[in-house]
Formats: structure tokens, C-alpha cells, sequence
């Protein structure tokens, strides 16, 4: 890829996201951790880590890459997620306790044997979610 009309490599998934992000008719801005942090340069890489939350808080829109998945559950998953994330809880939910099905139907989710929460939790396993 070129970055400023300079040739630059990119990892096989950075690749992959940027073609699946990348804007057809708009010219835009993104901040790639990878190219814009000298990923050699430790005291850099730390520099950055420390003010990591600044930036994304103040981002107008963050992307986090997961990967490319053939999964057809992968759009339910993003769907429950969302109406988790939209949802209105009851003040008296307990969390250390699993919800039953027809909490979960309450709620507008799926039932815990759904093939939703597998692929939520084959998406959990991902990398992504092991950095620290």
C-alpha cells in the first residue's frame, strides 16, 4: 500500500481491513495504530499506550478489527450485542447468576443454546480480546 506516496507494508490483516473499511467515493482520515506508532521503537510504543484513551475517547468513530469470518451468525451476534448494548436492564438483575431462556426472550435474546452465543463465544476467543 502507499502511505504519503511512500510504499508501505502492512500485515496480511491489516491489509484485509483496510479494503473492507476503505472508503470508495470519500477521501478520509484513519488512525491505524500499526503504521502511525513505530512499532520498534519501545518508548514510543509506550508514549502512545499511555495516552491510548485520549485519542480514542475523543475519536468521532472507532473501528475495532476482529477478522474476516464466513460465520452467518456473525451478523446475530453484532445484532445481540447491539440490543444488549440499547437494552433497557432491570435494576434487580443479578450478574453473578446465569439468565434463563425466557429471561434471555425478555431481554430480546436468543436462548443460551443458540448458535448466537457460540459464535459469541468463538468471537470472545479471538486475539483481540487476549492483548493487554
Amino acid at each position: 500500500m502507499q502511505c504519503n506516496g511512500h510504499n508501505f507494508f502492512v500485515t496480511d490483516n491489516l491489509y484485509e481491513a483496510l479494503h473492507r473499511l476503505r472508503a470508495i467515493s470519500d477521501c478520509r482520515l484513519i488512525w491505524i495504530d500499526q503504521i502511525c506508532i513505530n512499532q520498534h521503537d519501545l518508548q514510543e510504543r509506550s508514549q502512545q499506550a499511555s495516552i491510548m484513551r485520549d485519542i480514542y475517547s475523543k475519536a468521532e468513530l472507532v473501528n475495532a478489527w476482529l477478522g474476516v469470518t464466513d460465520s452467518p451468525e456473525s451478523a446475530r451476534v453484532v445484532d445481540m450485542i447491539s440490543t444488549m448494548a440499547a437494552g433497557s436492564w432491570p435494576r434487580t438483575m443479578r450478574i453473578d447468576e446465569p439468565l434463563d431462556d425466557e429471561e434471555l426472550q425478555s431481554l430480546g435474546l436468543p436462548p443460551q443454546n443458540s448458535p448466537t452465543y457460540m459464535a459469541l463465544s468463538n468471537m470472545l476467543d479471538l486475539a483481540y480480546f487476549s492483548r493487554v
